[in-house]
């Protein structure tokens, strides 16, 4: 809108701390806040699905693999990850790991 760098700006998490006013006229001000706002009584997937937390600070990332196996539809998984079928998410990770030559298939 104004053509040029007035605030800073982040497509990463936790970057905007504070709520951040440009003047766009004398009397119209556009605010730029935290873009993601979360509920107190998420749970740390809730939080981890939303992008609120960055993804290198997640202690234990596998932990939270099967909140999106269950949010994501299924078809679209297979599609991404060229995998079948799978039982539960280690068996999702493993056939994964497989596909794209992480780990041997177990004879």
């Amino acid at each position: 809108m104004k053509k040029k760098t007035v605030c800073k700006a982040a497509s990463i998490p936790g970057e905007t701390r504070v709520w951040q006013y440009v003047a766009l006229t004398k009397r119209i001000y556009l605010i730029d806040c935290p873009g993601v706002v979360y509920d107190i009584g998420d749970t740390d997937s809730d939080k981890v699905l939303k992008s609120v937390i960055r993804a290198e600070k997640i202690q234990d990332p596998s932990l939270h693999i099967p909140a999106i196996l269950e949010k994501a539809d299924k078809k679209y998984l297979q599609q991404t990850y060229g995998v079948d079928d799978w039982t539960d998410y280690e068996d999702f990770i493993g056939k994964v790991a497989i596909k794209y030559g992480k780990i041997l298939k177990v004879i």
